[in-house]
């Protein structure tokens, strides 16, 4: 091979594992703990229902806490959090999905007057 057929190669090498090393080294793998802090968020008054208000604790990968309404206050049972920040929850007879996005969640939680709307914030 000619020597400048090698050089204009080996610039092209150069260049890649540079675009490839920048790429990798500015892409962190999402996790779980990523979510770590206490979250608040509300649903606005439905029907007879009232307020319903959301406080979710999440410490590593489980997630727990608690959802307030006219109608009670029961604890969210603990569960694991993917990276993904999705995550169904129960709570008392009820069901219920987060999803978590940077420092803002939404949720569609089911209560007695239907399924409720919830949007919330890390709050620490």
């Amino acid at each position: 091979m000619p020597k400048k057929f090698e050089t204009k190669y080996a610039s092209y090498a150069s260049c890649l594992a540079l675009t490839l090393g920048l790429a990798f080294a500015t892409v962190s793998p999402a996790r779980a703990d990523n979510f770590n802090g206490t979250w608040a968020g509300e649903a606005p008054a439905a029907g007879d229902c009232g307020i319903l208000t959301v406080i979710i604790v999440v410490s590593g990968e489980t997630l727990s806490g608690t959802v307030s309404g006219k109608n009670g206050s029961p604890r969210i049972r603990p569960v694991r959090l993917p990276p993904s920040g999705v995550v169904s929850i129960d709570y008392a007879r009820f069901s219920g999905s987060i999803r978590f996005s940077g420092n803002r969640f939404t949720g569609q939680l089911a209560s007695f007057c239907g399924v409720r709307q919830v949007v919330g914030t890390r709050s620490s």
